[in-house]
């Protein structure tokens, strides 16, 4: 090796070690020559080690060392982080490029070394690691999945609640539902065809609980791993491609947000799709038309996935027959499914804003042009290759087979990102044409150390790439509330299994996956239903149509209500003034209404006798008002949770503005905890409290990590608000009790 030889070698090392510098730098600081000189040192110290180990004597070393500087090239990938930095972006373009310049980035640079340096493996027999293998991998990815969402608590969210409410009435013979988009009593066949529902609702019958359908859908997405590492393995004679492309199968987003949703039969058609191009690729073609049917079973999009799949193995496959009679009975399928959702619905198509889309984007190429290559949508796109380190693009056959379905998916203004079950029927497209890709490439190279560094690239790429952009990440970055199963959470699950499966229910959006289970369940509020409409489905003449004329009505008013122009106030009042509608039950912002019952809201924050409380005060805020003292849940009240403080006031004289109320948690040496509070959520003003009194309401304190109210001393203080500004309050810090 010459001199020059050597030193064009150790520039590669020096660029790659200034690449890692200048990325350090430019995201946390630091000094830029002492971290340029630790990672030129370190790099060059690994590069001679390495390569010293890997050479057989000095007659190879040489050698060793030019090879293995090309493995440090990928590092140079880092520099494109100082797009960030030098160009100057807004919010949206921020956020954006974050991803791309640091999580991109780093995925594949990462990926590229290991890739280059990890040349060698052993083969192992697929027959003998196979079965305890794939039993242990499907065993972790059932619990990895059923975990995963009965953790997050995302099962009962409002996402669930459509399949779960499909599935409850069909498991009751119930063919009618009110889950439509219109909010009135359909047929189960007016908005989807989900012909799959029926005999998961068998099952159901048994065991009527949300844990049954997150039970099955885990199960059922777990075994989807088998097609996909018998394929690998088998096509590549190697069980580590198995492992490899399985792992990919498991952490891949589309797979992951899909799961997440919910309870939605989109991932069972998954599954069976994935079983499908198993058959296909494996020659079993009666089984593969099976799969193909229950795919279509599950969601008659599925058929815009079959048809052209019927083209692929027309073509590409040349069975001529099979891909002939796929392609006709899919089309037909979505066909009659569309006329049957059309009829069922008394003429309205729900999905109606898709043709119009299309017909306004067909008819106008530039717009079409800018919908389809808004970046929000190439981002959907790369996330969905990127997983599979882009090697689908090397065999895009079954590419194409999916590109209509994502261009009719992308028709949805409000659908764009990768955060839902909507894209998740392109995973199994693009984890097998990444597998085919693969065998092309070892056919054509027939280089054993180039196939194991690609297993080694996915494996990382697969990784990584889940790492920096999965379900946890996303909704604890947009939507915090979900992930902690807090004590309003518990209050409202223990509200719902005391209203009626019978009774009909108007609900907060939010709260629908907890009150799944009956027949009629409506959105609150909504508008007043049309003339039309209550004329095709011989609808009764509401008295109050923004709930239906429920039985029942639960508002939780912690949740924003975005539907009817932000009215929801006023039909609050209409429910709390009105002789139709009393209360039965509020704690903390969630109202239940029954019909014909006669409770009054003040009902439940009044107290008639001496309260209980632990901790008295009582300390005057105003001329009118006493802070008579509070009670807190002693067993929660530690660092990081929400506690319930339960408090009361005492109205000493007729009051004449409307209070909210500002409290201080103070603790020496510790960050302040302030809350600003509007009594009862703004349902019952301070201006009607009506002189001699007692009242009793509920604030929650959420206590970061630095602060505990078990802890001494702390102290507490509480200032009055009116629109004006501050009107007055305790003007001192009240030290509060220890518990413990």
């Amino acid at each position: 090796m010459s001199k020059m030889a050597f030193l064009k070698s150790a520039g590669k090392i020096i660029a790659a070690a200034f690449s890692v510098a200048v990325f350090v730098y430019a995201r946390g600081g630091g000094n830029f020559p002492l971290l340029l000189f630790c990672f030129t040192s370190f790099l060059l110290f690994f590069w001679v080690i390495y390569s010293k180990s890997m050479s057989g004597g000095q007659s190879t070393f040489f050698e060793t060392l030019k090879q293995d500087s090309n493995t440090y090239l990928p590092a140079l990938l880092l520099l494109l982080f100082l797009v960030t930095v030098l160009l100057r972006t807004d919010r949206y373009r921020g956020a954006f490029m974050e991803y791309y310049a640091y999580a991109f980035v780093i995925t594949f640079s990462v990926a590229g070394i290991a890739s280059l340096k990890i040349l060698t493996g052993k083969n192992a027999s697929v027959q003998r690691l196979a079965t305890p293998l794939i039993l242990l991998a499907v065993g972790a990815a059932f619990l990895f999945y059923y975990r995963y969402l009965m953790l997050s608590h995302y099962a009962f969210s409002e996402d669930s609640w459509y399949y779960h409410n499909l599935i409850w009435n069909i498991s009751k013979l119930n063919f009618q539902h009110s889950g439509s988009d219109l909010d009135i009593v359909t047929s189960i066949f007016s908005t989807h065809m989900s012909l799959f529902a029926f005999p998961l609702a068998f099952i159901y019958s048994f065991f009527r609980d949300i844990r049954t359908l997150v039970f099955m859908q885990s199960l059922v997405l777990a075994l989807g791993i088998v097609p996909v590492w018998f394929y690998a393995a088998r096509s590549m004679k190697n069980c580590w491609a198995g492992i490899a492309f399985a792992l990919a199968y498991v952490l891949h987003p589309a797979i992951q947000f899909g799961h997440f949703w919910g309870i939605t039969l989109d991932m069972f058609g998954v599954v069976f799709l994935t079983g499908a191009l198993y058959f296909l690729f494996s020659d079993k073609l009666k089984a593969f038309f099976v799969c193909c049917l229950l795919t279509i079973a599950c969601k008659e999009i599925f058929a815009v996935i079959i048809a052209p799949l019927g083209i692929y193995v027309f073509i590409v496959r040349r069975e001529k027959k099979v891909g002939l009679w796929l392609f006709v009975s899919s089309t037909l399928y979505f066909l009659i499914a569309m006329q049957i959702a059309s009829y069922m619905g008394k003429g309205i198509d729900v999905h109606g804003f898709f043709k119009e889309t299309l017909w306004y984007l067909a008819s106008h190429p530039a717009a079409m042009l800018r919908h389809y290559l808004d970046p929000r949508r190439l981002d959907t796109v790369i996330k969905l290759l990127a997983p599979l380190g882009f090697l689908s693009l090397v065999r895009p056959g079954l590419l194409l087979v999916g590109l209509p379905f994502l261009l009719i998916s992308f028709l949805d203004p409000s659908f764009y990102l990768l955060d839902s079950y909507r894209f998740s029927p392109m995973a199994p497209l693009i984890i097998f044409s990444a597998i085919n890709a693969v065998v092309y490439i070892r056919k054509k190279t027939a280089d054993a150390m180039l196939f194991q560094s690609m297993l080694v690239y996915l494996a990382i790429v697969s990784t990584a790439s889940y790492y920096f952009y999965n379900p946890f990440i996303f909704f604890k970055q947009y939507y915090k509330g979900r992930f902690a199963k807090s004590a309003h959470f518990e209050a409202v699950a223990k509200i719902a299994n005391t209203v009626p499966e019978d009774a009909s229910l108007s609900v907060s959006s939010a709260l629908r996956g907890m009150f799944a289970r009956r027949r009629e369940i409506y959105i609150f509020p909504r508008g007043p239903v049309s003339e039309k409409y209550s004329k095709l489905f011989n609808l009764p003449e509401y008295k109050h149509s923004f709930v239906r004329d429920a039985d029942y009505v639960v508002v939780d008013l912690t949740y924003p209500h975005s539907l009817c122009g932000g009215h929801e106030n006023e039909y609050l009042r209409e429910l709390l003034d009105g002789p139709d509608y009393g209360v039965l039950h509020y704690f903390d912002g969630l109202i239940v209404f029954k019909k014909g019952h006669q409770g009054r809201f003040q009902d439940f924050v009044t107290v008639e006798d001496t309260p209980a409380i632990e901790n008295i005060f009582n300390k005057d805020l105003s001329e009118s008002l006493n802070f008579m003292g509070y009670n807190i849940e002693r067993e929660k009240a530690f660092k990081g949770q929400t506690v319930y403080m339960e408090y009361f006031l005492r109205v000493k004289s007729p009051i004449f503005e409307k209070y909210r109320l500002a409290l201080t948690f103070k603790r020496p040496g510790y960050r302040d905890i302030n809350i600003i509070h509007e009594p009862f959520r703004g349902m019952y003003s301070s201006d009607k409290w009506g002189a001699g009194v007692v009242l009793r309401d509920h604030v929650a304190v959420g206590l970061d990590d630095n602060f505990s109210i078990l802890s001494v001393p702390y102290s507490m203080d509480i200032v009055l608000l009116e629109e004006t500004g501050v009107a007055s309050g305790l003007g001192e810090f009240l030290v509060l009790p220890r518990f413990r």
